[in-house]
């Protein structure tokens, strides 16, 4: 399984009056997250951010990325 795995990508997109992004990881696979899973806490992230992240399985059913940080 996958989930607690560190991994890392690029932030391909973000809204921030949702709150929702996109990480594009580096075997190209997508992995969306919630502004309340950036580490740092500011809740905002820019486009093309290298980061880490952690997966973990979100209870509607779907994998996103917790504990997001800046590389």
């Amino acid at each position: 399984s996958e989930i607690g795995n560190r991994v890392s990508g690029i932030v391909e997109s973000f809204d921030k009056h949702i709150g929702l992004g996109e990480i594009t990881l580096e075997d190209s696979r997508p992995l969306d997250f919630h502004c309340t899973n950036i580490a740092d806490g500011t809740r905002t992230i820019e486009l093309n951010t290298k980061v880490s992240a952690e997966i973990y399985f979100h209870p509607r059913g779907r994998f996103e990325a917790k504990n997001i940080r800046n590389i």
